[in-house]
């Protein structure tokens, strides 16, 4: 994996608090850096040790070799490096074997009827191609977006739902809260009107079909047809890989009293190890349970 690739943080500072129990900041001046440092350090160990996948959602480019046997060996597919793939988006796959490679002419673009990519593809990050592609050095470039999450959760709670959630009943008939989630990101609005109310709100909760209740308290004035869901953050997407983060952050903190930290930076990105406070078991076949089977 590319050593510039982006770390997305897989938990927040407020859910490690509050598995500890108690709020260190108030104690420790240091702590909320060294907590950010923690989840940052174990966040990107995961990604590039266990996950074996590029973790952050972003428009991405990827160029790739042709081999002899392509076609036999690979099934006419291409393997990106980050999943699952977002198929809401333009997957473009451009050929081109002039020198030096050219991939901005249009006319090099495979027909999109020629690209497949299934549910269980995109999973994998898995990019079947119908088209025939003579073998060749960088003569192929993929443009799509990918990652598992393009934020970590909710912007303004931390991933702990607040005090003035609210509760909402749509007044649309083509509206339901079905495969919406705690933690997920809507994007609320008037469709016919501009309205300064208007805006993404986290939801905290989700009882019935047709009621949800978000974080920060929205007007009953906004109501409409024009929702939808815009993002979801990684700690809502994959819960169980979330806890596993908070919970190794906290034994980290637990254990920082034995000589394993050093010092980290005035950043709190990186940590000066005495000695790496490893992954626990239970934590680490949470990890490889999510392991991505093949990495290209």
């Amino acid at each position: 994996m590319n050593d510039n690739e982006p770390v997305l943080n897989m938990t927040t500072r407020a859910r490690v608090i509050r598995l500890m129990g108690d709020d260190p900041e108030g104690t420790d001046p240091a702590a909320r850096d060294l907590i950010d440092a923690l989840i940052y350090f174990y966040s990107d160990d995961a990604m590039r040790n266990y996950l074996r996948r590029a973790v952050k959602s972003k428009s991405r480019s990827e160029n790739f070799d042709i081999p002899e046997g392509w076609k036999l060996y690979r099934d006419n597919t291409l393997t990106v490096k980050a999943s699952p793939i977002d198929t809401s988006a333009t997957v473009r796959v451009t050929v081109n074997s002039d020198n030096p490679r050219d991939f901005t002419d249009t006319d090099d673009d495979v027909d999109s009827d020629l690209i497949i990519i299934d549910p269980d593809r995109a999973n994998r990050g898995d990019i079947y191609i119908g088209a025939t592609i003579s073998p060749g050095v960088n003569v192929v470039q993929v443009v799509y977006t990918g990652g598992m999450a393009a934020n970590t959760a909710v912007e303004g709670d931390d991933g702990v739902a607040g005090a003035v959630a609210k509760t909402f009943t749509s007044a649309s008939a083509t509206f339901t809260t079905d495969g919406v989630q705690a933690g997920d990101t809507l994007n609320i609005g008037l469709p016919e009107t501009s309205n300064a109310n208007d805006g993404q709100y986290t939801v905290a909760s989700v009882t019935n079909q047709t009621t949800l209740v978000t974080v920060k308290a929205f007007p009953s004035s906004t109501s409409g047809d024009d929702w939808s869901i815009v993002e979801r953050g990684f700690v809502g997407i994959y819960p169980d890989i979330a806890n596993a983060v908070t919970d190794q952050v906290n034994e980290a903190w637990n254990n920082k009293s034995s000589g394993t930290i050093e010092s980290i930076s005035a950043s709190g990105e990186n940590i000066k190890w005495v000695r790496p406070f490893g992954w626990t078991m239970k934590n680490k076949m949470i990890l490889t349970s999510r392991a991505r089977s093949f990495y290209g």
